[in-house]
């Protein structure tokens, strides 16, 4: 794979782990991640650039779909959301393969940017939950609100903005849930867009192939300070995400 050669993680990371020194290597990637390290910051502003934009991209899709699909019957919006978290629950990998086919079967596909071939990929990985997120969200608040709105004869409009602003903590949920799976994807930005260096290496697929030789002085340390860097955004993500579900379930069960 381009970009992916001479690395240590071909070893396997159990190879560059055995022998160091637990403690030496745990305070080396403590001072890499304090210190800002610019190899490490270089591939940590990637990461969350690249999974900002495909989740931003993503919610724009996905949230209006999801709140559309609240108001679909019950069958089908029961055959949507089994639908949904079947593709939510596809490999990543097989997504990013989905996404380089797709790409790769058009002109302009094939001209886009490696970065933006992970953007898209990651699009495609997280949006089965912004949209099952967004139609849970949704369906909760009209099942509670929508007989009082009713009896109020408001418009439709007024409605809707209304059920989206209560629904707005759940809706915010789903976001950093599909923020979170998107970072944390491996699968996905390599098979669309490699590991290039400088281009598309991210977070997970440079934790799991290790760092270039020219990369790390001490493999070991790197490879702890990405895997630290990577544990507490995701923990930051999940706490956060977990809250903002807990505030939008509370009213259900005042």
């Amino acid at each position: 794979m381009e970009g992916s050669g001479d690395r240590l993680g071909a070893r396997g990371l159990v190879e560059i782990l055995d022998g160091a020194e637990l403690g030496a290597s745990l305070a080396g990637a403590a001072r890499l991640v304090l210190s800002l390290d610019p190899e490490l910051l270089d591939i940590g502003q990637r990461s969350l650039g690249l999974a900002l934009l495909a989740t931003f991209a993503a919610c724009l899709i996905g949230l209006p779909t999801g709140m559309a699909l609240a108001f679909a019957s019950r069958s089908g919006r029961r055959f949507s959301l089994a639908l949904l978290s079947g593709l939510g629950a596809l490999p990543s990998a097989v997504v990013g393969l989905a996404a380089a086919l797709a790409l790769a079967a058009t002109p302009a596909g094939r001209a886009l940017p490696p970065a933006w071939a992970v953007v898209f990929a990651q699009v495609l990985l997280v949006l089965p939950l912004v949209v099952a997120g967004a139609c849970r969200a949704m369906t909760r608040e009209r099942l509670l609100h929508a007989p009082a709105l009713r009896a109020l004869r408001v418009g439709r409009l007024f409605a809707l903005a209304t059920l989206a602003a209560e629904a707005r903590p759940a809706l915010v949920a789903a976001a950093l849930a599909a923020f979170a799976r998107a970072l944390g994807t491996t699968g996905a930005a390599l098979a669309a867009g490699g590991a290039i260096p400088q281009a598309t290496q991210v977070i997970a697929p440079a934790l799991a192939l290790g760092p270039s030789a020219a990369q790390a002085a001490s493999p070991a340390a790197f490879l702890l300070g990405l895997g630290l860097a990577l544990a507490a955004a995701s923990l930051a993500l999940h706490a956060l995400g977990a809250a903002l579900s807990h505030r939008a379930e509370a009213p259900t069960h005042a």
